[in-house]
């Protein structure tokens, strides 16, 4: 049993998963998780530029 199933048990809300997202397949595999939204925060703003 994954932890969206255990938070399922007393939450009824919804449940946002961030935290070292970076590409849409990992919101993909958040959203086969259990997670009803995911939040790719600003990695990409603090990259250097070329």
């Amino acid at each position: 049993m994954n932890d969206f199933n255990e938070i399922r048990r007393f939450y009824a809300g919804t449940v946002l998963l961030s935290g070292a997202l970076t590409s849409g397949k990992d919101l993909f595999a958040a959203q086969i998780m259990g997670a009803d939204l995911g939040y790719i925060g600003t990695s990409a703003a603090c990259r250097p530029t070329t």
